[in-house]
C-alpha cells in the first residue's frame, strides 16, 4: 500500500511538473518574442525622429541657398549685363558662406540645359557639388539665361550630423534619383558609385530593394545586411529634390539592451524551475482531496440530488476505484429516476396532444360553420334577385296571355331585367367557385399537397389568360393588360392558386370600378413578379381597408360588401409565400399589387 501511494506520489508530481514546464516556457518565449518586437519598434521611432530633423536641417539649408538666389534673381534680371552680373555674382559668395561659387550662364551647358529646356528651377548634383538652378528672364518674359549657386556636400554634411545620434555607430547615406551615393561613410563611394553597383541583387536582394524604394521617393523602415551585418534602416525623401536620406544603425547597437534581458529570462526560468517542484510538493499533500470531493458529491444524491454527474476515473489507486464505485451507484440511480421522469413526462406530453387537438377540432369546425354561413349569406343574395326577376318574368307572361298589356314588361325593362339576372347569375357562380376552391384547399392541406410550387408558367401568358377569362364573364367591362416583360419570363408556382387570386382581383375591381377602365399590368423585381390591378372607381378609405379583409363584412357606401373574393386571394397569395398589398398611394381608383417569388 505504501509502495502504491509512492508511485502515485511520484507520477503526481511528474505530471505536474512537465505540464506546467512547458507552459512556463512558453509564456516566456512569448514575453522575449514581443520585447524584441518592442525594442524594434522603439528604435523604428527613433531613427524616424532623428531621420526627420537631420532632412529638416536638409531643407532648411537649402532654403537659405534657394531664398538668397530667389532675393537676388530679380537684381539680375533688372540689370542684365555683363558688368552687374559679374559684381551681384561676387556678392553673393560674399554675402552667402554657405554659397561657395555662383555663374550665370546664357548658352546651355550640362547642369543648365534641363533649366534651359524647362524654364524651371531646380537642384542637381555633380562632381561632390550640389547646385541650386534658377532661370533668369528679361521684362518680356523670355529666359535670358541661367543663375546657378553651388553648395558644398562637406558643409552639407556637416548640418546632417550636427543633430544627436541615437547610437554610437549610426551613419548617414544619401542618394539621389539615380542610386548614386551623394553622401557616404566611404568617401570613395561618392559620385562614384550607386547603390546598386555597390550590391550584388542575388547576395543583397534587400539592398536593392532599399534602393528602389528610397529612388521612388518612399519612406519606410527595413532591416538589410549590409557587409555581412544586419543593420536597421530607415529612409525617407528630402522634399524640392531628388535626394533620399536614409539612417543606418547596427541590429547589435540596436539590441543591446535585449541581451540584458535575456540574463532575466534566464534567471526567470530558475526561478520558474524551483518553483515548480514546490508547486510539484504541494499538490502531492494535496493528494486526499479527491476523496473530499467523493464526500460531498456522496451528500448531494443523499439529498435527493440524482442529476449529479460523477466521471469515471481511469486511476488504478484507491481513490480511482473509489470514484468509479460511486460513479456506478450514482448511474444506477439515475437511471431508475429518468425511467420515472420519462414516464411522467410521456404521459403529461399524451395529456397535453390530447387538449391541443380537441382545440384545434374546436376552432376548425368553427371556422368551417363561419365559412358555409358566409357562402350562403353571399349566395343568398344573388338567389332572392333571380327569384324575383322570375317572378316579374312569370307574371309578365301570364298577362300577356291573360291579354292585359298594362302588367306586360317592355322590352327595354325586359334587356334590364335579363342583364341583371346574368350578372347575379355571375356572381353566384363565382360563389360556389369560391366554395369548391375552399374545399379544395383543404382537401389539399390534409393531404399535405397545398400550395405545392411545381408549374413552370409564363407570366405573360397567365396574365392574357386572366383576362381573357374575366373578358369572357364581364363582356362589357373595358380591361386591358400590359407588360414589361418578354414571353420567356417564367415563373415557378402554383398555377391553379395563382389563377384564381389573379382572377379574383379583376372581379373585384369589375365589381367596385362601375363599368371604368381595369389594367393588369406585369412586371418585375430581382427576386420577384409583380402583378398590379387598377381600377378607375371610387376606391377605399384608409378606415375601412382592414374590413376588406375580412368576410361578409357591411361597408358604407363606397362598398356594399367586402364578400369572400379578397379574403381568398389573400390566403393564397400568403400560401404561394407572396403579399397582397393594397397601395393607398394611388391618386386614381383602387390599386393591388400582388407580388410572388420567382
Amino acid at each position: 500500500m505504501s509502495r502504491r501511494r509512492r508511485s502515485l506520489s511520484r507520477n503526481l508530481s511528474l505530471g505536474i511538473l512537465l505540464l506546467g514546464l512547458p507552459i512556463f516556457v512558453l509564456s516566456l518565449g512569448i514575453l522575449f518574442y514581443h520585447s524584441r518586437n518592442l525594442i524594434r519598434q522603439e528604435t523604428s521611432e527613433n531613427f524616424t525622429t532623428t531621420l526627420n530633423e537631420a532632412i529638416l536641417r536638409v531643407r532648411s539649408y537649402t532654403n537659405m541657398i534657394e531664398t538668397a538666389t530667389n532675393a537676388n534673381a530679380w537684381i539680375m534680371e533688372e540689370n542684365f549685363n555683363p558688368e552687374s552680373l559679374q559684381a551681384l555674382s561676387r556678392r553673393m559668395t560674399s554675402v552667402n558662406p554657405n554659397i561657395t561659387h555662383c555663374t550665370i550662364s546664357t548658352q546651355p551647358d550640362k547642369r543648365t540645359k534641363s533649366v534651359f529646356d524647362t524654364g524651371k528651377a531646380c537642384w542637381i548634383d555633380s562632381a561632390g557639388i550640389a547646385s541650386y538652378c534658377r532661370p533668369l528672364r528679361t521684362d518680356g518674359g523670355h529666359l535670358a539665361g541661367v543663375v546657378t549657386v553651388d553648395l558644398s556636400f562637406s558643409h552639407l554634411v556637416e548640418a546632417i550630423n550636427s543633430g544627436e545620434q541615437p547610437y554610437p555607430h549610426a551613419y548617414f547615406v544619401m542618394v539621389n534619383g539615380d542610386g548614386r551615393y551623394l553622401i557616404h561613410p566611404d568617401t570613395t563611394s561618392v559620385f562614384k558609385k550607386t547603390l546598386f553597383e555597390d550590391h550584388d541583387p542575388n547576395r543583397s536582394p534587400d539592398m536593392i530593394a532599399l534602393g528602389y524604394e528610397m529612388t521612388a521617393g518612399k519612406q519606410g523602415t527595413m532591416h538589410v545586411n549590409v557587409d555581412g551585418k544586419e543593420c536597421h534602416v530607415s529612409y525617407a525623401p528630402v522634399e524640392g529634390t531628388n535626394w533620399s536620406l536614409a539612417m543606418v544603425g547596427l541590429e547589435d547597437e540596436v539590441l543591446a539592451s535585449y541581451q540584458h534581458l535575456v540574463y532575466i529570462i534566464i534567471a526567470l526560468i530558475l526561478i520558474g524551475l524551483v518553483l515548480g517542484f514546490w508547486f510539484c510538493n504541494r499538490a502531492v499533500k494535496r493528494i486526499i482531496s479527491p476523496i473530499h470531493r467523493l464526500l460531498g458529491m456522496t451528500e448531494k444524491i443523499t439529498n435527493g440530488h440524482y442529476d449529479e454527474v460523477m466521471p469515471l476515473s481511469d486511476r488504478e489507486d484507491e481513490i480511482g476505484l473509489l470514484q468509479n464505485s460511486f460513479a456506478a451507484m450514482q448511474q444506477s440511480l439515475n437511471s431508475q429516476m429518468e425511467s420515472i421522469h420519462d414516464a411522467t413526462d410521456a404521459l403529461r406530453q399524451r395529456n397535453e396532444d390530447r387538449v391541443q387537438d380537441m382545440e384545434t377540432t374546436k376552432v376548425n369546425i368553427q371556422k368551417k360553420i363561419s365559412f358555409i354561413k358566409s357562402v350562403l349569406h353571399q349566395i343568398r343574395t344573388p338567389l332572392s334577385i333571380i327569384t324575383g326577376f322570375a317572378n316579374m318574368l312569370r307574371d309578365s307572361i301570364a298577362a300577356q296571355r291573360a291579354g292585359d298589356e298594362t302588367k306586360a314588361i317592355s322590352a327595354d325593362y325586359l334587356n334590364e331585367i335579363c342583364v341583371s339576372m346574368k350578372h347575379n347569375a355571375i356572381h353566384l357562380k363565382r360563389m360556389v367557385l369560391m366554395l369548391f376552391d375552399s374545399a379544395e384547399t383543404e382537401t389539399s392541406s390534409s393531404q399535405g399537397l397545398l400550395y405545392n410550387r411545381s408549374d413552370e408558367m409564363s407570366c405573360n401568358v397567365l396574365g392574357r389568360m386572366c383576362v381573357e377569362y374575366t373578358k369572357s364573364h364581364y363582356p362589357d367591362q373595358q380591361i386591358t393588360f400590359e407588360t414589361e416583360l418578354p414571353d420567356t419570363t417564367y415563373i415557378l408556382t402554383n398555377h391553379f392558386f395563382l389563377l384564381r387570386t389573379i382572377r379574383e382581383l379583376l372581379a373585384n375591381a369589375v365589381k367596385y370600378s362601375d363599368g371604368q377602365h381595369i389594367r393588369l399590368y406585369v412586371t418585375e423585381t430581382e427576386t420577384t413578379v409583380r402583378f398590379i390591378v387598377e381600377d378607375e372607381g371610387p376606391g377605399v378609405s384608409e378606415d375601412l381597408l382592414d374590413l376588406t379583409l375580412k368576410p361578409l363584412v357591411e361597408m358604407d357606401d363606397q362598398l356594399e360588401r367586402s364578400g369572400l373574393g379578397l379574403p381568398m386571394a389573400y390566403r393564397h397569395t400568403n400560401g404561394l409565400g407572396g403579399s397582397l398589398i393594397h397601395d393607398t398611394s394611388y391618386p386614381d381608383g383602387c390599386r393591388y399589387i400582388l407580388e410572388i417569388p420567382k
